[in-house]
């Protein structure tokens, strides 16, 4: 039995975030973050760190070995003098549109490193729980009366904190294809994005199973209370 709160803040295009105040029942599936998402605003840190100090470094010291220049004096010296000196060298910080150029380059990839980490961490699941439906406003509705596509899916991810995350009603909701059997991938119509399920090191139904035997049972599960067509399971 599980209980949750209304709406707490709203993204643009994106479902409100809520919060599950009490949960007796295990969520149907569970699992620790992976460790880069955990650690996710230590290494944005990191980040801003390495591309401030690249660009920095670029802008002030980037510089290219050329011939040096001679004065008059030096030119006329070296025409009486019958041996040929050696051309000297130095160096001088390269034309400001190269180093502009490669800054430019530096921060763009700092900038997509740290906003595809956050987007991932988005959507990596950490806990997924189905929450029976909704009754009718009117009289009281025993929950045996209570429509079953009512059901709501309450989805943390590891972007999420405590117990907030975004609920969803099940019955615009179905399951892909991941990248191999170790990922199933939930999309809800109406919803932008989609959410990634690693089943890993997963819990079902607070149960710790195999690989193939955590994915048969969320699958199963899902498709019981599921009303749109699975793509592809």
């Amino acid at each position: 039995m599980s209980s949750r709160t209304g709406g707490h803040y709203t993204k643009p295009g994106h479902p409100p975030i809520t919060s599950l105040e009490h949960q007796v029942k295990p969520p149907l599936f569970r699992r620790i973050p992976p460790w880069w998402s955990r650690w996710a605003l230590g290494l944005i840190a990191v980040d801003v760190l390495i591309t401030g100090t690249a660009t920095g470094f670029t802008w002030n010291y980037w510089a290219q070995r050329i011939p040096k220049e001679v004065s008059g004096s030096e030119k006329s010296a070296s025409k009486d003098d019958q041996t040929a000196a050696p051309t000297e060298m130095e160096w001088v910080l390269r034309p400001a549109w190269q180093r502009a150029g490669l800054c430019a380059g530096q921060f763009l990839f700092g900038v997509t490193f740290a906003g595809t980490l956050l987007g991932i961490r988005a959507r990596f699941v950490r806990s997924l729980t189905i929450l029976p439906g909704l009754p009718p406003p009117g009289p009281s509705l025993s929950a045996a009366k209570i429509p079953m596509d009512g059901r709501r899916v309450f989805i943390q991810t590891a972007d999420n904190r405590d117990n907030f995350g975004v609920e969803l009603p099940i019955r615009k909701g179905w399951l892909e294809e991941g990248r191999d059997r170790s990922e199933i991938i939930v999309q809800f119509g109406g919803a932008k994005g989609h959410w990634f399920v690693g089943l890993h090191d997963s819990f079902i139904n607070g149960e710790k199973l195999s690989l193939e035997d955590a994915r048969s049972r969320f699958i199963k599960e899902w498709k019981a209370f599921g009303t749109q067509e699975d793509k592809q399971m």
